[in-house]
Formats: structure tokens, C-alpha cells, sequence
């Protein structure tokens, strides 16, 4: 009994080692305009919209799931768990769906409020790079466009139709980022019903850069292409890693903002979760994964209270 209880006991370490567990959880946010949110914690497959699993009850669920290009990689380090690497060429975007009119919460009416927030990681100092975009390439010149341009510095616009004219002017170089790198927090606000200011930079949870519109009403069409991560095409590609990526439809405050940063750590919304392999599983479903070839016939249940695993059960057969 002694020795089965050693055995047990070494197993129980081993598979609690395999489980990736997130440093840091968001706790205390209103999660219900969370439209689509990305932890890039697959190591395969599709990026997976998880605001739904997060708590929203607004997400645009996996309409908003990301098709990967070729050149896109995935399980690479990031700021928690894994982050995503694109190459800065034609086959390395992420089209999120294929609706054009979805993320129209963002450009199409004088009510419009919006967030989005994402970690980024890069030493490329080329040409302006879209982060995330809806407009750029097409002819309507509708949606919204953040990019990082070569001068570290990151620019947004709300895009009306005209002649890519903007609701709201770039960023200013009170804005500048490093491309040192080092994984930094990107925040951009958006509130048309303010008179001034109503586009906001935030670098590393601090307040870097306000801008306000033009004056000019939202359009109320439908974006240019469906939402892109990393450019269009050949166009404005990204090179570098992007990590935790949420975006809404009401702004975060100053506050949610520094409590996001999380004194340079990051906080990530899935807080009833495990990451194992890259994928997000639920805890209350989720099986206790032993390594090796040994297989068992009893079974033990164990309540990892102190890693916060929750109730598994440890299965042994006899090797025949």
C-alpha cells in the first residue's frame, strides 16, 4: 500500500505539471459586450473566438473563429500560455469569419463605443503593419484599421468611405511602442458621443494619445472585407507575435485597463479553464492526463484544491 501511494503520489506531480495553468485571471469585469475574444492558445487549427466560455452573453461566437494562413505560426511563447507568430507576408493573416457586416458595432452609428486590446511582441520596424483591420485593400473604404507603423508608433482609423478619410486622425507620437522585442499592451478606445478625445491609445495600461473625429457621420454600410488579423494580402502584413486579444462594444475604463496590464503579466478571461496541448478545456470535464506507458485499474479521486484543478479521477488497468 506504502509503494501505491508513492506511485500515486509521483503520477499526481507529473500530470499536474503537464497542465498549463494561466498566471493571472481576470476577476471583476463586466464581460457582457465581450464580442469575440483570443488567448492563441491553439497549437493547431482554427483561433477559436472564447468570449462565450469567458462569461459574455453578446459574443459573436464562432462566427468570429479565425482560418489561418499557411505562414501563420502557432504554440509559440507568449505573454500567458502561447501567443500566435506571423511572418509579415501574403499567406500570413487570420480573416476572423467571413461576414462582413459583424464587427459593424465598431463604424456604423453616432452611438458607437468600442474596445479592442491585445498584446504584441515585435522587433519589425518596416513599413505601417495592420494589427487588425476591415477596410484596408477594398474599394468602400468602410470598417476600422489599427496598424503599427514603422516608427514604432500605432494609428487607428474609423473609416467612413471617402477617399479613406477617417472619423478619427492617427496616432500621435505621444504613442510610440519599441519594437524592442519585448511583449507590450496595445488599448485602443472609441467613443463617438464625446465632443473631443474620442479615440484613446493606452501603451502598457497607461494613457498615451487622445484624437477626436472629424465631425463626419459613421457610415452605415457594411465593412470593406471581413475582419483580418496581420494586414491583407500582401498589404500592411504584420511581422511579430500577437497574445490575448479581446474586443468589444463599450469602452473599458482607465482602471480595467491597468488591471488588464497587470503590472506587465497580462490577466486572461478564461477563469474556469485549463490549457492542455493548447486547447481550453473545461475543468468539469476535463480528465486527468498521466504521461508514459503504463496503464492502471483502480481508481482515485483527488481534489487538487491548492492548483484549483478541481475533482479528477486517476484510472489504472492491469497490464496484461
Amino acid at each position: 500500500m506504502a509503494l501505491r501511494g508513492i506511485v500515486f503520489l509521483v503520477l499526481l506531480l507529473i500530470s499536474a505539471a503537464s497542465f498549463a495553468i494561466p498566471s493571472s485571471y481576470a476577476t471583476g469585469f463586466d464581460l457582457t459586450e465581450l464580442k469575440a475574444y483570443y488567448p492563441f492558445e491553439e497549437e493547431s487549427g482554427d483561433l477559436i473566438n472564447e468570449a462565450a466560455n469567458a462569461g459574455s452573453i453578446n459574443s459573436l461566437g464562432t462566427a468570429a473563429d479565425g482560418q489561418l494562413e499557411s505562414g501563420v505560426t502557432q504554440g509559440q511563447s507568449g505573454i500567458i500560455g502561447n501567443s500566435y507568430n506571423f511572418p509579415g507576408g501574403s499567406n500570413g493573416q487570420i480573416q476572423l469569419g467571413t461576414s462582413t457586416s459583424q464587427f459593424n458595432f465598431m463604424h456604423d452609428s453616432t452611438s458607437i463605443t468600442s474596445s479592442v486590446n491585445f498584446w504584441q511582441n515585435t522587433i519589425s520596424t518596416g513599413l505601417s503593419q495592420a494589427i487588425i483591420q476591415n477596410n484596408v485593400g477594398t474599394t468602400s473604404k468602410v470598417g476600422i484599421d489599427i496598424s503599427y507603423r514603422g516608427n514604432s508608433v500605432h494609428n487607428a482609423g474609423i473609416f467612413r468611405g471617402v477617399l479613406f478619410t477617417s472619423v478619427v486622425g492617427p496616432g500621435s507620437s505621444g504613442s510610440a511602442l519599441p519594437a524592442d522585442g519585448n511583449w507590450h499592451m496595445v488599448t485602443v478606445t472609441y467613443d463617438h458621443t464625446l465632443p473631443t478625445d474620442n479615440l484613446k491609445f493606452y501603451h502598457d495600461g497607461v494613457f498615451t494619445a487622445a484624437t477626436t473625429k472629424d465631425g463626419a457621420a459613421p457610415s452605415t454600410s457594411n465593412a470593406g472585407v471581413a475582419m483580418e488579423l496581420a494586414g491583407y494580402g500582401n498589404l500592411l502584413t504584420y511581422s511579430g507575435n500577437l497574445d490575448e486579444m479581446s474586443i468589444w462594444s463599450r469602452v473599458l475604463s482607465p482602471t480595467e485597463i491597468t488591471d488588464l496590464y497587470n503590472n506587465g503579466a497580462g490577466l486572461t478571461f478564461i477563469d474556469n479553464s485549463q490549457v492542455i496541448g493548447g486547447e481550453i478545456i473545461p475543468i468539469e470535464s476535463t480528465s486527468l492526463i498521466l504521461a508514459g506507458s503504463q496503464s492502471f485499474s483502480w481508481m482515485i479521486p483527488v481534489v487538487l484544491s491548492v492548483l484549483g484543478i478541481g475533482l479528477f479521477v486517476v484510472t489504472r488497468k492491469k497490464e496484461c
